[in-house]
Formats: structure tokens, sequence, C-alpha cells
């Protein structure tokens, strides 16, 4: 469950940078190629070649995310992040101690 969580709050970021007009075009363009990449069914390796084909998108997609993020200002890095993803931290799990 809170892989989903944190995967609602990293996809808000991710649109967020992705509609922005602040945000640097080049930036812009890397994050419109890894969604196109993820979406269209033309890739490098063919999805039906088991783990390899899943592996290069994830690889391939996770790099572009990487290089678009590099690109934009840490100041508004930080604002965007602090807007989407929200400063209060992670809700705790209850989990049974023992000792």
């Amino acid at each position: 469950m809170k892989f989903l969580f944190l995967l609602y709050k990293f996809l808000r970021l991710y649109f967020g940078f992705l509609w922005s007009s602040k945000t640097p075009f080049s930036a812009r363009t890397l994050l419109w190629g890894a969604l196109a990449y993820f979406l269209l069914p033309f890739d490098i390796i063919p999805d039906f070649l088991l783990l390899t084909g899943q592996l290069d998108d994830v690889l391939l997609v996770g790099l572009l995310v990487y290089a678009a993020f590099r690109f934009i200002p840490k100041d508004y890095f930080r604002c965007m992040y602090k807007q989407h993803i929200s400063p209060e931290p992670l809700p705790e799990t209850t989990r049974k101690t023992t000792g």
C-alpha cells in the first residue's frame, strides 16, 4: 500500500513538471519522451522477450526521468516537491515490536 501512495505522489510531481510552463524545455522534452516510450508499443527490445523486454522499459524511462530532473533548477524542484509531494512525512505503519 505504501508503494501505491509513493507512486501516486511521484506521478503528481511528474505531471506537475510536465505541464508547468516554468519547467525548462529540455526537461519537458525528456519527460514527454519518457512518457511516449512507456506508452507506445515500439521498443528497443520487444516486450514479448521475458524480463529483458520489460527491463529496457524500466531502465530507459528511469534514465530519461533522471536526466530531466537534472535539468530542472534546484529551487524550482524544491518548490514543486513541496507543492506536489507535501512536506508531511509518510504515514507510519503500525507494527508490533517484539521484545
